[in-house]
C-alpha cells in the first residue's frame, strides 16, 4: 500500500526559479508562508526565502498594519521582491502602539519606559496615521534671543567656514530674556531650535542659569546663535538674516496650547496627549517611533525590489544634522548597494530622511515621499534614476532638510514634482547629472539662500524644468526689500566651484531671483524664459567665462549683477521690461561699484517676445515675435512634473 505525505510549502514554479511567501497580521510565524497560511512578520519571511533554493524570491505583504519594523537586507537577499498587492495598503511602522492611557489633568498620558535616559526618544507622534503637532513656545513665530553678533568673517563654504573657529562657549550658550523662558523650564523636556542662514539646529538643554539669564545646550550648536544675524562676508560687506536672532522652544508642558498638541514628560517617563475635539483616547490609534530606519540595505546588497508598500514613524537622535540634515538617517537606508529599485513607495511621517541612499544602478519609479522631519530623498552614487516621484512637506523637524539631493555622476533625474519645502527643492552636485523636466514650487519657507534648484559640479545639465512661486510672491519680496533684510532666495542657483554646466529650456515664473551664478566658470544659461510681475534680479558674483544666449527676461524691472568679467558673450536674448528700466548693476566679489543702463550687444534686443498666451503657459510664438529669427526656440514645460497628472 502507497503511503502519500503532503507538505505545505510556498509554491515553486516550474522552472524552479522562483519562490513566493506570504505575509498577514493575521499570520503566524510558525505557519508555512503560503497564501493560505501566512507568516506574520517580514522578517520570518527574509529568513525563509534565504533558505529558498530558486533564484527568485517573492515577499508578499497582505494588507494591514505592521509594527516596530526593522528589517535588514544583505548581498544574501539578491533577488528578493518585497511587495504589496494593488488595491491593499501595507503599512510598515518603525513604531509602537502606545496604551494604557490615564486622565493627566486637561491631557491624558501613558508611560514611556527609556524616556528619561533617552534609550526611548522620539519627535513626532502619529495618531490615526496623522502627525500632531509637538508642543511648543511661542505659540507662533519664535523668540528672539539676546546673543550678540559672532563677529568674525564666513569664508565660503570652500574657504574653510568661519575665519575664526566659534569656541565651545560660543557653541553652546544662549542669551534669553526673562520674558520668554525662566526657573519654570523643565531642562531635561525642553529642545530649542536655533536658526542660521541656510541650517538650523536642535539642541537638548544641559542647564539654566537665572543669574546670568542663560541656557547651557546639552549638545554644540552647528554655528553659535545669531551668528548670521549680521554676518561679515570675505569682502568686509554685512549679510542681514534676521531669523538668525530667533529660536523655539520645543516640547514642554507649558507649550500646550490646542487640542491635539503632545509632548514627550522625560522626567516623568510619560507620553502627554491632549485629545481633539471628538476623539476618545480609547479609540485612537496613537504610534510613536522607536526605530530610525524601517528597511535597512547591508553594504554589498543587489538586485532587490521594494514595491506598493507604506514606510512610516521613524525616529532620529540628538545630534547636529549639519547641512542638509545630512547625519540623519532614513526610514530607508543603505550604502554601497546595487540595482535595486524603489517602485510605488509612500514613504511618510519620518523624524529624518525619507530615503538615505548610496549605489549605482538605483531607481525611484512612481513613490511619494510627504510629512518628512528632514529631507526627502538624500541620494549619492552612479547611473541611477528617479523619476515621477512627489516630494512634498519637507523639514518638519529639521528646516534644512532638502527636497531632494541628488550626488554622484550620470544620474537621471526626471519628471518629480517637489513642493512645500523650508529649505531647497532639488540640489544636485557631481558630474553628468540630468535633470529635466521637473515641477518645483512652494520652496525656502523658512530659511535662506537657496532656491527650487541648487546645483554644484561639472556638467550638469538642467533643462526643461518648470520653477514658480505662483500669486503674491512679489508681495512677500517688497516686505524683506522694506526692511532691508537680504533674503536670498532663486529659482536656478549654482554654487561654488561648478563646471561647465548648462541650463537650457527652463521656465522661472514669479521667482524675482531667477539666476544666481556664485563663484562658477564656463557654465551656459541657453533659450530660458523667466517671467516675473515686479522687479527681476539675476546675479553672477565672482564667476567668470558664462554664457547667456537666447533667453527671454520680462518683468517691470530687471536687473543684472555681474563683475566686468563674469560673461564670455550675452549674444540674442529678448529682455522686455514694462518700466524700461533694464539696470547693469556692477559688483566687485559682492560689493557694488556702480550702477548704469544695460546696453544690448551681440544680438540682445529690448522688445517683447510676443508669446502667444503665455498666461496660460503657450509660449509659442506670434508670426511678429522677433524670437525665431534671433534663433530663440518655443520651450514646452506642459509636461513638467509627474507624468500621472
Amino acid at each position: 500500500m502507497a503511503i502519500y505525505v503532503f507538505l505545505s510549502c510556498p509554491i515553486l514554479n516550474a522552472a524552479n526559479t522562483a519562490a513566493s511567501f506570504y505575509v498577514s497580521p493575521d499570520g503566524n510565524d510558525r505557519n508555512s508562508g503560503t497564501e493560505s497560511k501566512p507568516f506574520k512578520t517580514i522578517n520570518k519571511a527574509r529568513d525563509e526565502a534565504r533558505k529558498s533554493p530558486a533564484e527568485e524570491q517573492k515577499i508578499i505583504v497582505r494588507e494591514g498594519s505592521y509594527y516596530d519594523v526593522e528589517l535588514t537586507l544583505g548581498p544574501e537577499d539578491s533577488g528578493l521582491t518585497i511587495e504589496g498587492l494593488p488595491g491593499e495598503e501595507a503599512i510598515l511602522y518603525g513604531g509602537r502602539p502606545i496604551t494604557n492611557w490615564e486622565k493627566d489633568g486637561d491631557f491624558y498620558s501613558a508611560k514611556i519606559e527609556g524616556a528619561k535616559d533617552r534609550t526611548w526618544d522620539f519627535r513626532l507622534i502619529m495618531v490615526n496615521n496623522e502627525l500632531r503637532p509637538r508642543a511648543r513656545l511661542p505659540k507662533e513665530g519664535a523668540f528672539k534671543h539676546l546673543n550678540k553678533f559672532f563677529n568674525t568673517r564666513w569664508l565660503s563654504s570652500s574657504g574653510s567656514g568661519w575665519e575664526i573657529s566659534p569656541s565651545d562657549h560660543d557653541l553652546t550658550t544662549m542669551k534669553y530674556n526673562p520674558k520668554d523662558i525662566g526657573p519654570w523650564l523643565d531642562v531635561r523636556n525642553a529642545e530649542l531650535t536655533t536658526y542660521n542662514a541656510w541650517d538650523e539646529t536642535l539642541v537638548g538643554l544641559k542647564s539654566i542659569d537665572e543669574e546670568t539669564l542663560t541656557v547651557n545646550f546639552s549638545i554644540p550648536a552647528g554655528h553659535p546663535p545669531g551668528s548670521f544675524r549680521f554676518h561679515k562676508m570675505v569682502d568686509g560687506s554685512l549679510c542681514n538674516w534676521q531669523k538668525a536672532q530667533t529660536y523655539v522652544v520645543w516640547n514642554v508642558r507649558e507649550g500646550m496650547h490646542e487640542p491635539g498638541q503632545w509632548y514627550l514628560d522625560r522626567t516623568n517617563e510619560k507620553l502627554v496627549y491632549w485629545p481633539k475635539a471628538g476623539e476618545n483616547i480609547d479609540n485612537i490609534t496613537i504610534v510613536a517611533p522607536t526605530r530610525e530606519n524601517v528597511v535597512k540595505f547591508e553594504n554589498g546588497a543587489r538586485n532587490i525590489t521594494l514595491k506598493n508598500l507604506t514606510i512610516t514613524c521613524t525616529t532620529t537622535p540628538l545630534i547636529t544634522g549639519s547641512y542638509g540634515a545630512v547625519r540623519f538617517d532614513g526610514a530607508l537606508s543603505g550604502s554601497e548597494i546595487n540595482n535595486c529599485h524603489f517602485i510605488g513607495l509612500t514613504v511618510e511621517n519620518t523624524g529624518g530622511f525619507g530615503a538615505k541612499l548610496n549605489g549605482d544602478n538605483l531607481s525611484i519609479d512612481s513613490c511619494v515621499f510627504e510629512n518628512l522631519g528632514a529631507g526627502g530623498i538624500l541620494y549619492s552614487g552612479q547611473s541611477s534614476t528617479i523619476r515621477n516621484t512627489h516630494i512634498h512637506n519637507v523639514g518638519l523637524i529639521y528646516p534644512s532638510g532638502i527636497g531632494l539631493t541628488v550626488g554622484g555622476s550620470d544620474n537621471m533625474i526626471n519628471h518629480n514634482e517637489v513642493n512645500s519645502t523650508s529649505y531647497i527643492g532639488i540640489r544636485i552636485n557631481g558630474a553628468r547629472n540630468i535633470a529635466e523636466n521637473n515641477l518645483i514650487y512652494d520652496v525656502m519657507k523658512e530659511l535662506n539662500d537657496g532656491g527650487q534648484f541648487f546645483i554644484t559640479g561639472t556638467d550638469n545639465i538642467i533643462r526643461g524644468n518648470f520653477a514658480h512661486e505662483g500669486p503674491g510672491d512679489e508681495e512677500e519680496w517688497a516686505g524683506f526689500f522694506d526692511r532691508g533684510e537680504d533674503r536670498f532666495k532663486w529659482a536656478y542657483y549654482m554654487d561654488e566651484n561648478s563646471l561647465n554646466c548648462t541650463f537650457e529650456n527652463n521656465l522661472a515664473l514669479n521667482t524675482v531671483r531667477p539666476v544666481h551664478m556664485h563663484m562658477t566658470k564656463g557654465c551656459t544659461f541657453r533659450n530660458n524664459v523667466f517671467i516675473d510681475r515686479g522687479i527681476q534680479i539675476l546675479t553672477f558674483p565672482r564667476s567668470i567665462g558664462l554664457t547667456y544666449e537666447n533667453n527671454i527676461n520680462i518683468a517691470d524691472e530687471i536687473i543684472f549683477s555681474n563683475q566686468y568679467d563674469a560673461f564670455n558673450s550675452m549674444p540674442n536674448n529678448i529682455i522686455f521690461s514694462r518700466a524700461e528700466s533694464i539696470i547693469h548693476e556692477l559688483i566687485m566679489i559682492y560689493t557694488v561699484i556702480d550702477y548704469r543702463p544695460f546696453k544690448p550687444a551681440e544680438g540682445t534686443v529690448f522688445a517683447d517676445p510676443m508669446f502667444v498666451d503665455r498666461e496660460n503657459g503657450n509660449f509659442n510664438f506670434k508670426p511678429d515675435s522677433p524670437a525665431p529669427s534671433m534663433g530663440i526656440k518655443p520651450i514646452d514645460v506642459s509636461s513638467a512634473g509627474l507624468l500621472s497628472k
